[in-house]
Protein backbone atom coordinates (compact mmCIF):
# COMPACT_ATOMS: atom_id res chain seq x y z
CA UNK A 1 0.00 0.00 0.00
CA UNK A 2 1.22 3.60 -0.76
CA UNK A 3 2.22 5.87 2.01
CA UNK A 4 -0.29 8.84 2.11
CA UNK A 5 1.17 11.95 0.96
CA UNK A 6 0.48 14.74 3.46
CA UNK A 7 0.74 18.80 2.30
CA UNK A 8 1.04 21.67 4.30
CA UNK A 9 -0.66 24.63 3.96
CA UNK A 10 2.26 27.57 4.40
CA UNK A 11 -0.06 30.68 4.82
CA UNK A 12 2.42 34.02 3.67
CA UNK A 13 1.36 37.27 5.45
CA UNK A 14 2.14 40.15 3.93
CA UNK A 15 2.12 43.47 5.42
CA UNK A 16 1.14 45.80 2.40
CA UNK A 17 0.83 50.03 2.64
CA UNK A 18 -2.54 51.19 0.88
CA UNK A 19 -1.09 53.67 -1.77
CA UNK A 20 -3.94 55.01 -2.61
CA UNK A 21 -4.48 58.76 -1.10
CA UNK A 22 -6.79 59.19 1.43
CA UNK A 23 -9.53 62.34 0.81
CA UNK A 24 -7.63 64.44 3.63
CA UNK A 25 -4.33 64.06 1.50
CA UNK A 26 -6.36 64.56 -1.75
CA UNK A 27 -7.84 67.74 -0.89
CA UNK A 28 -4.75 69.27 1.05
CA UNK A 29 -2.44 68.77 -2.43
CA UNK A 30 -5.46 70.02 -4.44
CA UNK A 31 -5.42 73.15 -2.09
CA UNK A 32 -1.98 73.92 -2.19
CA UNK A 33 -1.52 73.49 -5.80
CA UNK A 34 -4.13 76.17 -6.32
CA UNK A 35 -2.32 78.67 -3.93
CA UNK A 36 0.45 77.74 -5.86
CA UNK A 37 -1.04 78.62 -9.03
CA UNK A 38 -2.42 81.76 -7.26
CA UNK A 39 0.91 83.09 -6.37
CA UNK A 40 2.30 82.15 -9.66
CA UNK A 41 -0.14 84.47 -11.61
CA UNK A 42 0.46 87.38 -9.72
CA UNK A 43 4.13 87.35 -10.91
CA UNK A 44 5.80 89.21 -13.44
CA UNK A 45 4.86 87.26 -16.70
CA UNK A 46 8.98 86.90 -17.41
CA UNK A 47 9.54 85.47 -14.26
CA UNK A 48 6.75 83.20 -14.28
CA UNK A 49 8.02 81.79 -18.07
CA UNK A 50 11.16 81.31 -16.79
CA UNK A 51 10.64 79.91 -13.68
CA UNK A 52 7.67 77.37 -14.93
CA UNK A 53 10.59 76.58 -17.66
CA UNK A 54 12.99 75.74 -15.26
CA UNK A 55 11.38 74.45 -11.78
CA UNK A 56 8.42 73.40 -13.13
CA UNK A 57 8.98 71.65 -16.91
CA UNK A 58 13.30 70.64 -15.81
CA UNK A 59 14.48 72.38 -18.57
CA UNK A 60 17.95 73.28 -18.02
CA UNK A 61 19.62 76.84 -18.29
CA UNK A 62 20.76 76.65 -21.79
CA UNK A 63 17.67 74.57 -22.79
CA UNK A 64 15.45 78.05 -20.88
CA UNK A 65 17.81 80.29 -22.68
CA UNK A 66 17.45 79.19 -25.94
CA UNK A 67 13.87 78.55 -25.97
CA UNK A 68 13.40 82.32 -24.96
CA UNK A 69 16.35 83.66 -26.58
CA UNK A 70 17.90 85.25 -23.88
CA UNK A 71 21.40 85.11 -22.01
CA UNK A 72 22.53 82.84 -19.13
CA UNK A 73 22.53 85.49 -16.97
CA UNK A 74 18.99 87.23 -17.61
CA UNK A 75 17.72 83.78 -17.26
CA UNK A 76 19.71 83.24 -13.61
CA UNK A 77 18.75 86.70 -12.63
CA UNK A 78 14.90 86.27 -13.71
CA UNK A 79 14.52 82.59 -11.88
CA UNK A 80 16.09 83.86 -8.58
CA UNK A 81 13.52 86.55 -8.59
CA UNK A 82 10.84 84.72 -9.46
CA UNK A 83 11.74 82.10 -6.51
CA UNK A 84 12.34 84.84 -4.06
CA UNK A 85 8.66 86.82 -5.03
CA UNK A 86 7.17 83.64 -5.10
CA UNK A 87 8.99 83.06 -1.46
CA UNK A 88 7.65 86.33 0.18
CA UNK A 89 4.75 85.63 -1.51
CA UNK A 90 4.06 81.70 -0.50
CA UNK A 91 5.28 83.50 3.49
CA UNK A 92 2.54 86.25 3.39
CA UNK A 93 -0.25 83.41 2.75
CA UNK A 94 1.20 80.94 5.23
CA UNK A 95 1.12 83.58 7.82
CA UNK A 96 -2.18 84.82 6.99
CA UNK A 97 -3.89 81.51 6.88
CA UNK A 98 -1.66 80.18 10.71
CA UNK A 99 -3.51 83.04 12.14
CA UNK A 100 -6.55 82.56 11.67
Amino acid sequence: MPALLQTKTVRIVFDLTDWAANPESLYCAKELRQILENCLQKLQLRLRVVFILRDVEGHSISETLGILNLTATTVKTRLSRARLRLREELTRYLKKTALQ
